[in-house]
């Protein structure tokens, strides 16, 4: 069927005596004048540790978001302790940074979606200094100062969910205000 409605394919194989066994093909033994087959190896020195964070990092928002947030939650931590790592080697390390507030971020909304209030609480604060430090040190960048302005909201959220309306009400406005601070030339 598929030969005659798909032109260069092939028809399926018929199946065996077992529903779900393919015929398999004969695989024919190599004769010892075969020259022997080199193992394949990963180049792991190719692979630095920032690109393994970062595919942590991912990983993590691909299981939160296909899976659950508690799947993901090992793979955020295993990102942060390689950005925390790093950072203490370049402390001032733009991208660095950038990601592990990332990371901090995402963790905490892995947490905040749990109703781990406390926790995620924490880790926005944590992403709130690392992302105030970027804007210190790259004021010309409006990317960070609306990240810090998403942090600053996040955690008047997390204040809200907690039943702390006022603490919350005061925080969104903060968020609020560096993005206008920025808009209008400031910070």
């Amino acid at each position: 069927w598929a030969a005659r409605i798909l032109p260069g394919h092939d028809a399926p194989r018929q199946r065996s005596g077992k529903e779900g066994v393919y015929p398999r093909p004969k695989v024919t033994s190599t004769s010892r004048s075969s020259p022997p087959r080199r193992k394949r190896t990963v180049a792991v020195s190719r692979v630095s540790a920032d690109d393994v964070a970062q595919a942590h990092y991912f990983v993590g928002v691909i299981k939160e978001d296909v899976q659950s947030p508690e799947i993901a939650l090992p793979y955020y931590d295993q990102a942060l302790a390689i950005y925390a790592e790093l950072i203490s080697e370049t402390p001032s390390d733009r991208r660095r940074l950038d990601e592990y507030g990332m990371t901090l971020n995402a963790k905490g909304r892995a947490l905040q979606i749990l109703r781990r209030f406390e926790e995620a609480q924490a880790l926005y604060q944590q992403a709130r200094e690392v992302r105030a430090r970027l804007v210190e040190m790259h004021a010309d960048d409006p990317e960070f100062t609306r990240q810090l302005a998403n942090t600053v909201m996040n955690l008047g959220t997390i204040a809200i969910q907690q039943g702390q309306q006022d603490q919350g009400l005061e925080l969104w406005p903060q968020g609020r205000a560096f993005r206008v601070a920025k808009l209008a030339g400031g910070v």
